[in-house]
């Protein structure tokens, strides 16, 4: 898809001109636009904010997998003239773009650092910095080297749907999930399923009985913060309960195929533990081994059980009322482990007694992980003092009544949290416990990528499971380094039975959380100081416009009311801007930490009324 180029000129209903450039799924938003930004400034000269781009997608045709490209729109009501001027004479303004880009990135004195992927003087000086971690010069390159080599083959074609795509893609994969489905109704233990096209939500979606269970299947669903979940994600299907007596939280169910998602295992990641830390869904990830196998009308899968390979003893000396993991509980693929936990309602109390199974699955499998003997204790102590460190920090010290509990070393998949103590009792009840931990992929332990997609496949193996455990979150090691989870963990962490918050106070808690879901990583631990002395929730990229709606400047952070500008250190030549205009600028260093040799935060605080103590 990287190869091919189309192009089109649209007048939306504010007469907003755009063009498209497709781009793969695993490109990203901020490498494409901010290559073609960089094009366009060394092709046009001077500021080109008015130019904005975003990623769109949109279904395949006749079943095709999803279409996802990088738009280019010109903000100005009735457009200037640039995107014309980009597509006429075939194109060939658009061509001199790409060309001039690439040229610039091959020629950035960054490449002569083998530790730099880019730098303030190519990709990183312009728009859309709060997505820098994404950001790489080598993967911009990759792509336009592609698209430059391809633009002798340009054709014009009418609309995007015409694109023609390999469908040895996801949207197959889900069609085939579809279809798998009813395969496996009345294999093995799995009652009959029985699934029926239906409208589900205002677009066409699935009712699904599995034994005397019913559900609503909604393909393409958005979750986001109106959902409650801080990281917006849209899963391949929503299965939602039928009876509103149910207890079951709906199921965001992902569909992943390898090719897609190699690339994308943190982003993954954070998507659904944030889906998962919003306690209204649960999530479940079925590969494509899953689903062949499944096809096949087997129930089991190829993966060596973590009761074996994750264990650190047998369990033979556990006391009898630790609760005890199923049989097959983690012998058989996702899709069969789906319709068993589907196929359970309530019990006779009321309760999900199918989340009661799967809570007690993965409790088993981490007291496997708690050390028996006084050596192996030491040897579970020396990798819980590696991994503490990269942890959230709610996560480091949870307090008393709590066990250390890691797998042993196998591979790149690993798990590191707390076992709870007071459930060695059996009871395991409905609110106020956690086990908070994290079932981490850890790529850079991988032999190959052989490797590394096993390990992938027991990551979301398991997360299936552990994610019934309150805390528990699925991580990669780069978001555990780049502190994705922060803004999870508070949530997760806290008791299930925490008293109800008045509606301001969540709506606040709310707003902080998505402003820390957008900003660089660098800022996220200055903000959740700013949060916990009472300052309001700044903007993330506001801009600033003269009365013709041109852009003049913008800022990482902003606070409107007390005019207070945070600027990353590649807007430095907006600082007069800001000020001109009655703001306070304040520019942050190349760390993205410091202003004029001292933390942000302290520096922040006394324009918005706020003291801070000094901890350094």
């Amino acid at each position: 898809m990287a190869g091919a180029i189309t192009y089109a000129a649209s007048t939306s209903i504010d007469e907003i001109t755009a063009g498209s450039i497709p781009v793969s799924r695993g490109g990203s938003i901020p490498v494409s636009a901010k290559a073609v930004q960089l094009g366009l400034k060394k092709r046009f000269g001077g500021k080109v904010d008015h130019l904005r781009m975003v990623l769109q997608d949109e279904p395949g045709k006749d079943g095709g997998p999803r279409k996802f490209y990088v738009m280019l729109y010109d903000s100005v009501p009735g457009g200037t003239g640039y995107l014309h001027q980009l597509l006429a004479q075939d194109a060939r303004t658009l061509a001199d773009v790409l060309r001039l880009a690439l040229t610039a990135l091959n020629q950035c004195s960054c490449n002569d650092n083998p530790e730099k992927d880019g730098c303030y003087r190519c990709l990183y000086q312009y728009r859309l910095g709060r997505s820098m971690e994404q950001v790489s010069r080598d993967s911009a390159k990759a792509v336009l080297t592609e698209l430059v080599g391809s633009l002798d083959q340009l054709e014009r074609v009418k609309t995007i749907s015409d694109i023609y795509i390999n469908p040895n893609f996801d949207s197959v994969l889900e069609a085939r999930f579809i279809e798998c489905l009813k395969r496996l109704g009345g294999a093995g233990t799995i009652p009959m399923v029985k699934l029926v096209q239906d409208i589900v939500n205002g677009k066409s979606g699935y009712v699904l009985e599995v034994g005397k269970q019913r559900y609503r299947v909604e393909p393409q669903c958005e979750l986001g913060l109106d959902q409650g979940v801080v990281t917006q994600s849209k899963p391949d299907f929503v299965i939602w309960p039928w009876s509103a007596t149910s207890k079951r939280k709906p199921i965001a169910v992902f569909c992943d195929g390898w090719a897609y998602h190699k690339d994308s295992m943190r982003e993954d990641a954070l998507k659904r533990s944030a889906i998962v830390a919003s306690g209204r869904f649960w999530v479940w990830s079925v590969t494509h081994n899953d689903v062949m196998a499944a096809m096949e009308g087997s129930l089991d899968t190829d993966l060596e059980s973590p009761l074996v390979a994750m264990s650190r003893h047998d369990g033979s000396k556990a006391p009898p009322a630790v609760p005890r993991a199923q049989e097959k509980a983690y012998t058989q693929h996702a899709v069969a482990r789906l319709l068993q936990w589907l196929a359970i309602g309530n019990d006779a109390q009321g309760r999900d007694a199918g989340l009661l199974q799967m809570q007690r699955n993965a409790l088993w499998l981490g007291f496997l992980m708690i050390p028996a003997t006084v050596e192996d204790k030491d040897v579970c102590g020396y990798q819980m003092g590696q991994w503490l460190p990269r942890l959230p920090h709610s996560m480091r010290e949870p307090g008393k009544g709590f066990a250390p509990s890691v797998s042993k070393p196998n591979g790149a998949c690993v798990q590191v949290g707390w076992w709870p103590l007071a459930l060695a009792k059996g009871e395991i009840a409905e609110q106020g416990w956690s086990a908070p931990g994290v079932v981490v992929l850890d790529a850079a332990a991988a032999d190959d990528e052989e490797a590394l997609h096993l390990a992938w496949r027991r990551w979301l193996h398991i997360f299936n499971t552990a994610q019934c455990l309150p805390g528990m979150l699925l991580a990669s090691t780069v978001g555990l380094d780049g502190h994705d989870y922060d803004v999870l963990t508070d949530v997760v962490v806290a008791p299930v039975a925490a008293p109800a918050q008045p509606a301001d106070q969540a709506a606040l808690n709310n707003a902080w959380a998505e402003v820390l879901s957008q900003v660089l990583s660098a800022l996220k631990p200055g903000l959740t100081e700013m949060a916990h002395a009472g300052a309001p929730t700044p903007q993330v990229g506001l801009e600033l416009a003269d009365e013709q709606g041109r852009v003049l400047a913008d800022a990482e952070l902003a606070w409107s009311k007390e005019k207070v500008a945070l600027l990353r250190p590649d807007q430095d030549d907006m600082a007069k801007i800001w000020l001109e205009a009655g703001w306070h600028a304040v520019l942050l260093d190349e760390s993205f930490t410091l202003v004029s040799e001292k933390s942000w935060p302290l520096a922040v605080a006394p324009l918005l009324g706020l003291e801070l103590n000094n901890q350094e």
